[in-house]
């Protein structure tokens, strides 16, 4: 079997995006692949949400996707792409087309003919079955969709010697991620427990919230991975306050360097980190998990191993590789 994979870039470097390298990771057996970047940008061009830079940049995507040659027995496609798809392709997104323009407060359906102009007949895999339901409601067959969890191998679990009472906040989009409510969050942490707790930031800060940066020990604008994943691992606490999150790569990430993790019940967040890690659906519930977690250690150890064990069963590798398996199987003899 040929397979062709078209990806996509991260905002930061020039490094596949997280999920699809760890989809990547585990392919099965008797499978020749081969690899398809998008046109190579500026990273300012690499944002997800709709300004003059996305703009820009899907025109420029709409002409490239066009006139790749393409081969193999099958496409499978990460994320936006938008050449008409035939019946041998296989997209692979995190959400809908509604539930991504839900961000900027569409919350209806994308119109049936823009799904079938730019999708048609495609198989869907999707990583929640949140994300599932989008798809649904924007008119794709059920048989059509298929959630298959992205992959964790052991080797990738590094529990790292971790800091004292250490928070850390991760997001690059500021308001989506809930960047604003990090800082409140630390804000309350320094005034109750001053130098005793240290607030880690990674992330973009508009300049009228820069004064937060007073309650911040260590700030890094976005960062590469390896800087991420460091220093993760070096706090006990990471806090996921995003108003919107389709999946949460992060919450994965902390997980496997042994980090709790308190988030909120955007998007596919409560499936990701689900009864393993804590659900917030306020603010005050965040801080108050946030507490519990760095004065009780029985408890922070507690949830670290049920991280664990969610991720050695939930995303195991075999299984994973099983299930996309049995898709590009049915995928080929329709």
């Amino acid at each position: 079997m040929d397979v062709s994979f078209l990806v996509q870039y991260g905002r930061v470097g020039r490094s596949i995006r997280s999920g699809i390298r760890m989809r990547l990771s585990t392919l099965p057996p008797g499978i020749n692949y081969r690899v398809i970047g998008e046109p190579i940008m500026s990273a300012k061009f690499n944002e997800y949400g709709l300004s003059l830079f996305s703009s820009i940049k899907t025109l420029i995507r709409i002409f490239f996707d066009n006139i790749s040659p393409l081969s193999g027995d099958v496409i499978h496609a990460f994320f936006w792409w938008y050449r008409r798809m035939g019946d041998n392709w296989i997209l692979e997104n995190d959400q809908s087309l509604s539930q991504f323009f839900r961000i900027y407060g569409n919350h209806g359906r994308v119109p049936q003919f823009i799904s079938d102009f730019m999708y048609r007949k495609a198989t869907v895999i999707t990583w929640t079955n949140w994300a599932r339901l989008g798809f649904i409601r924007d008119g794709f067959q059920e048989d059509r969709i298929h959630v298959i969890n992205l992959p964790v191998w052991p080797q990738w679990i590094n529990i790292d010697r971790k800091i004292e009472n250490s928070v850390i906040f991760v997001g690059i989009d500021f308001y989506l991620k809930g960047g604003d409510t990090a800082l409140g969050i630390f804000k309350e942490l320094k005034e109750r427990w001053g130098s005793k707790v240290k607030t880690t930031y990674i992330g973009s800060i508009p300049n009228e919230y820069k004064n937060g940066l007073r309650y911040v020990d260590e700030y890094y604008p976005p960062s590469p991975p390896s800087t991420v994943m460091r220093k993760i691992g070096e706090s006990q606490v990471l806090i996921l306050p995003s108003r919107w999150d389709a999946y949460g790569i992060t919450a994965l990430e902390a997980m496997m360097r042994g980090t709790a993790v308190v988030s909120s019940s955007a998007g596919g967040l409560p499936e990701v980190v689900g009864d393993a890690g804590i659900i917030c659906r306020n603010n005050s519930c965040m801080l108050d998990a946030v507490e519990d977690l760095l004065m009780d250690t029985s408890m922070l150890k507690r949830q670290i191993n049920n991280q664990l064990e969610t991720l050695a069963t939930r995303h195991n590798p075999e299984r994973v590789a099983q299930s996309l398996s049995e898709v590009y199987e049915s995928f080929i003899r329709r």
